[in-house]
């Protein structure tokens, strides 16, 4: 059953080269733990998670971005804190965020998914009313 759930293709071929070794799942579970979560791919992990920065054109929400480097940052041995992942993700997103983030001075990840919440929905009713035409314009057949 592991291996139809493996779908990365570096995994799989060191699955079927290994595999009669691995004499019980635990063991396959700490020598692939070992081969694809090592502490070096989680330092490389947790310092793209300081340097990367918010991509506006990405389409993916402030609420989606924080949770999916909140769950990231969960696997991590160990896991970052809260206020570590409020610090690090405070500087990800555009100034005008960051200086939310900041001023509330939150110090858990439900306060702060609930102001980005507040400012995605700002984003999307002023996009909403950008994508409007005026409606002069509409009325003498202009767009």
């Amino acid at each position: 059953m592991t291996c139809t759930a493996i779908q990365e293709p570096f995994a799989k071929q060191w699955l079927s080269s290994s595999f009669d070794k691995l004499k019980s799942y635990d063991k396959f579970k700490k020598v692939f733990s070992e081969l694809l979560w090592n502490p070096s791919r989680q330092t490389s992990i947790r310092s793209s998670m300081c340097l990367d920065k918010s991509n506006p054109s990405s389409g993916e929400s402030y609420m989606d971005i924080y949770i999916r480097y909140a769950n990231l940052a969960s696997t991590l041995d160990p896991p970052m804190t809260e206020m570590d992942l409020l610090s690090v993700l405070t500087s990800y997103f555009e100034p005008r965020v960051q200086q939310g983030l900041i001023c509330e001075n939150f110090q858990n990840t439900q306060d702060a998914l609930a102001l980005l919440a507040k400012y995605q929905g700002l984003e999307e009713k002023r996009d909403s009313l950008n994508s409007l035409s005026c409606p002069g314009q509409i009325m003498r057949g202009e767009t």
